[in-house]
């Protein structure tokens, strides 16, 4: 399989990632988090969960740990906004009931390397600011055939696209071929509380 395809069409990220997903030993890997501070729902995800975080704070409650699967989060105002009941699109994409974020289908660069995950925030309170560490923590593996038939992998081709089952790429590692492996990506961001 060429990953050269992945390179060309600006997914340089996901190439990466399938390559240490053949290639690799399990070793954990960092991704420029620009792909994931350009995405709509990230954006979208930022803002509810410090508009959450400022209504923590008005309580007197902790907010050092903020996540989009948390609980709390999910029932608030502002994360029943991003649910893709409350009219948000597959363009925008939306926080799935389980607390993860499910990539806008637009953004090909995104989808093909996270298509679903959580929003992590560790923050420090200064005064009237808030620094935040935001990160996406994720492990690169697919679900096997029993567990979700239905899911591909299309991969483009310039003019076609090559559509691999998740199980079978899932099958790759019981074969000793592939090896899954966590990844990680962070920015930091200060804040007006």
């Amino acid at each position: 399989m060429s990953w050269g395809a992945y390179l060309k069409g600006g997914l340089g990220d996901s190439s990466k990632l399938a390559y240490q997903y053949i290639y690799g030993k399990g070793e954990n890997v960092t991704i420029d988090s620009g792909i994931y501070t350009n995405s709509v729902i990230v954006k979208d995800a930022q803002q509810a969960m410090k508009d959450y975080m400022r209504e923590l704070n008005a309580k007197n409650r902790d907010f050092t740990n903020v996540n989009t699967k948390d609980a709390g989060f999910r029932a608030s105002a502002q994360g029943r906004a991003l649910l893709r009941s409350a009219g948000r699109a597959d363009a925008q994409g939306y926080l799935i009931n389980d607390g993860r974020l499910l990539t806008e289908q637009g953004n090909m660069a995104l989808k093909f390397v996270n298509n679903r995950f959580a929003l992590n925030s560790f923050n420090t309170k200064m005064v009237s600011q808030v620094k935040t560490r935001w990160s996406v923590d994720e492990t690169y593996e697919f679900q096997s055939f029993a567990a979700a038939p239905q899911n591909v992998t299309p991969i483009p081709l310039g003019a076609s696209t090559l559509t691999i089952p998740d199980g079978l790429s899932a099958y790759m590692v019981d074969l000793g071929l592939a090896q899954p492996f966590s990844y990680h990506s962070q920015w930091d961001e200060t804040w007006q509380l």
